[in-house]
């Protein structure tokens, strides 16, 4: 009897350890899987970042005869991460700006130029260095069978007072199919026909570059805003002060402006004071709650 309990006992700790030993062949197992897709992740994540690749919209501008290039839409490209192929040959050196310089940098609105004859099937290739593999962004095939449109453009109004809002024409021949709009002032725009506020008084050299598949062409027009000191000269402004009496005397004067850069108040206006001006500018406060004050109307000053 003994004997058979000693074998019984020995048997279940024999399955006990086997358990035991299944149960660790799983830990050891999940832990080399942990270790090996750790290994993995740290391979990938360790490794250069893939860089987006940027976007681009470029056209060949009517350079007389030469190859020139506007950037029309996109990213701004650097130089130390930009190449320009002209049938398969890196010819970045060759474009530089409308200044004679080389370029640094390529945004929207900028011209490259160059000396490179424009002749019928020649492509030329942008492509983006700053990547694992050198991406072409833009190509086109210059197509000198097609010309390119002549630019040309109105506005309205031709002059006035800042803020002033001014609509676009484009009057450009050849059916160009895109435009770019450069106001002066740091803005633009790509519609055919804009409309822009300019908000203080300037000469803005306003050009537009027309397009189509045979390449662009600009024009630019000065667009002329006055302002406050224009306004008193060029409008017979005859009265200026920091307030303005009436001492019973009539100051008659259809069609001109009178300025206070002070307050209007009623206790500083004399009955019965007559002024027959047509505009009167306050920067300040209007109180004329106190006596019979009469300010005329649109038709009468």
């Amino acid at each position: 009897m003994k004997f058979r309990k000693y074998l019984s006992a020995k048997k279940f700790i024999s399955e006990d350890e086997g358990a035991v030993a299944e149960l660790i062949g799983a830990l050891l197992l999940t832990a080399v899987i942990a270790v090996v897709i750790g290994m993995l992740a740290l391979v990938v994540f360790s490794g250069t970042s893939a860089v987006e690749t940027p976007a681009l919209r470029v056209s060949i501008v009517d350079g007389g005869g030469y190859i020139d290039l506007i950037h029309q839409g996109g990213d701004t490209l650097k130089r130390e991460t930009t190449q320009i192929l002209v049938d398969g040959v890196d010819m970045t050196d060759d474009f530089k700006t409308p200044e004679g310089n080389a370029w640094s940098t390529f945004s929207v609105g900028d011209i490259l130029e160059s000396s490179i004859p424009s002749t019928e099937g020649t492509v030329i290739q942008v492509i983006s260095t700053d990547s694992r593999n050198p991406t072409v962004i833009e190509s086109i095939t210059t197509q000198p069978g097609i010309p390119a449109p002549v630019a040309n453009f109105t506005f309205t109004p031709v002059s006035g007072y800042a803020p002033l809002e001014v609509s676009f024409e484009d009057l450009s021949t050849g059916d160009p199919t895109s435009w770019f709009w450069d106001f002066g002032d740091n803005t633009s725009s790509t519609s055919k026909n804009p409309t822009h506020t300019y908000n203080n008084s300037s000469t803005y050299p306003v050009t537009l570059t027309a397009c189509n598949e045979g390449g662009c062409s600009s024009i630019t027009i000065n667009v002329t805003v006055f302002g406050f000191s224009d306004f008193v000269t060029n409008e017979s402004v005859f009265v200026y002060g920091t307030k303005l009496y009436f001492m019973g005397d009539t100051v008659v004067g259809n069609g001109s402006t009178i300025i206070i850069t002070g307050d209007l108040l009623s206790d500083e206006l004399n009955k019965n004071a007559n002024i027959s001006v047509s505009n009167i500018y306050i920067n300040g406060s209007v109180d004329l709650s106190r006596g019979s004050i009469y300010l005329g109307s649109g038709s009468t000053p």
